[in-house]
């Protein structure tokens, strides 16, 4: 296969995967919302208890990304800007550098979607 056809295969599995993540969380965080206990869920899911719990922590902050989101856009700002300088950090440790990576990420695709709606 063609070097580039590899990297654009790749770059579509890794988005595939970001967006498959996504909805896990999302699922996770329904179903502990509707009352499932983190053990049930992590039977269900076949993922450990530790995952669901990290999964529910960052469906709250999404939920919480999405209200600042459409506040930002009620008030005519454009969210963008504000991801723009959360990007422009850079934390000095690796372990915060890679939650600072996944804030991002959510934060990018909220904003797409709610420029979709």
């Amino acid at each position: 296969m063609e070097p580039e056809l590899e990297l654009a295969d790749l770059a579509r599995r890794i988005a595939d995967g970001e967006a498959a993540t996504r909805t896990r969380t999302s699922l996770i965080g329904a179903l502990a919302a509707a009352g499932w206990t983190q053990a049930r869920i992590a039977t269900a899911a076949g993922i450990s208890q530790q995952a669901v719990s990290t999964a529910i922590n960052r469906t709250s902050s999404q939920a919480l990304l999405r209200i600042a989101i459409r506040k930002e856009i009620a008030a005519g700002t454009n969210p963008r800007d504000s991801l723009a300088r959360w990007k422009a950090r850079t934390p000095a440790d690796p372990e915060s550098a890679a939650h600072l990576a996944t804030y991002l990420a959510d934060f990018e695709a909220i904003i797409a979607e709610e420029e979709a709606l």
